[in-house]
């Protein structure tokens, strides 16, 4: 909330009367969902229309996708599901289109401008240690991520990728997920 992060005069103290030199950041922790996406569904028209906006909209950083602790990134039946089946005009079920992918892009860029370059909280260049990037095994949400990655360290070089880690489909909990969970 902006309004309780506000300042006094000199900087010392928040809006509460807090003084901000005896607080130390340990933890942020960002939540976002996928950007404009393909339609899932057969429904509701889909077939009148021609869905060719799913094209690359810039060049991603360097990524690579592991599983969890490090393993190699799991098979998604339902992300193959999706992948499979495939619009008129070219989108996959699904798939991030690229307005959707400008808008995970946009909001790293936020993210930067927030917590590199006004707050210093994070460092100018990507650093394994400092960032987690975890992800639903699924195109859209990986995509996603890679574009948010991209902007918050754009520079990040070849030989420096960033991982974004996923799980299997069993074992999936960032969303509501029928497979682990008994009815």
């Amino acid at each position: 909330d902006e309004s309780t992060a506000t300042a006094d005069g000199d900087g010392s103290h928040d809006s509460l009367g807090v003084n901000m030199e005896d607080l130390q950041l340990r933890y942020v922790q960002v939540v976002f969902r996928h950007g404009a996406r393909a339609p899932l569904t057969e429904r509701f028209g889909v077939h009148d229309h021609n869905w060719e906006y799913c094209s690359p909209a810039f060049e991603p950083v360097p990524i690579v996708v592991n599983g969890l602790g490090g393993s190699a990134r799991p098979v998604s039946r339902m992300d193959e599901k999706q992948r499979s089946a495939m619009l008129p005009g070219g989108c996959h079920k699904g798939q991030l289109t690229s307005i959707g992918q400008l808008q995970a892009l946009h909001f790293g860029s936020w993210l930067r401008t927030r917590y590199i370059e006004r707050a210093g909280l994070l460092p100018q260049n990507y650093d394994a240690s400092t960032l987690t990037v975890r992800s639903t095994n699924l195109s859209r949400t990986i995509a996603t991520a890679t574009g948010v990655v991209s902007g918050l360290y754009p520079d990040t070089a070849k030989t420096n990728a960033v991982t974004i880690v996923t799980a299997p489909d069993e074992q999936e909990w960032i969303y509501p997920n029928h497979r682990t969970c008994p009815k």
